[in-house]
């Protein structure tokens, strides 16, 4: 639907486009925490991830006319929430 944010999967087989995951999430965010403890976008060396962060930010399907601000109601302000979470990966770093 127009206006709805949604998540999406591409899998880029036979051009068939992307697949609905999830409607009203507005951003979905992976960060690499690395041996040394830095944090990365999109490290270049995989065995170094120790962690991955995932945050999620998501709104009401519907705007909520009780919002205000500055003391004035909004019309179409949704409500949002943000969600992160920290995943240990597991055996990363371990030599076999």
């Amino acid at each position: 639907q127009k206006g709805i944010p949604v998540l999406e999967r591409e899998d880029n087989t036979d051009g068939g486009g992307g697949q609905d995951i999830a409607e009203n999430i507005e951003n979905l965010q992976f960060k690499y925490i690395l041996d040394d403890e830095s944090e990365s976008d999109s490290p270049a060396d995989a065995s170094k991830i120790r962690l991955v962060r995932v945050t999620v930010n998501a709104r009401t399907p519907m705007p909520d006319i009780e919002i205000r601000k500055e003391g004035e109601l909004v019309k179409e302000e949704y409500r949002r929430r943000t969600i992160s979470s920290n995943i240990l990966v597991r055996n990363m770093g371990v030599s076999p």
